[in-house]
């Protein structure tokens, strides 16, 4: 850790996983819920599109991945 005036920092503690925030797997849209981050790391999963819609509505997921 370092002190930055009144700031402290961490270093970010990254695993060697390559994540995207949206990508299909095994029938189902998994996103990783940034309304959570960087606090937590989660992923939610979706079987249709209205489910998917509601979370690009909440926010679940942002920008231009959630869109296509």
């Amino acid at each position: 850790m370092r002190i930055i005036g009144y700031r402290e920092t961490h270093p970010n503690k990254v695993s060697e996983v390559t994540m995207r925030s949206v990508e299909w797997h095994d029938g189902k849209v998994r996103m990783i819920d940034q309304r959570l981050l960087p606090a937590e790391f989660h992923l939610v999963e979706y079987h249709d599109h209205r489910q998917v819609a509601q979370a690009i509505r909440t926010m679940v997921i942002r920008g231009a991945p959630a869109i296509g």
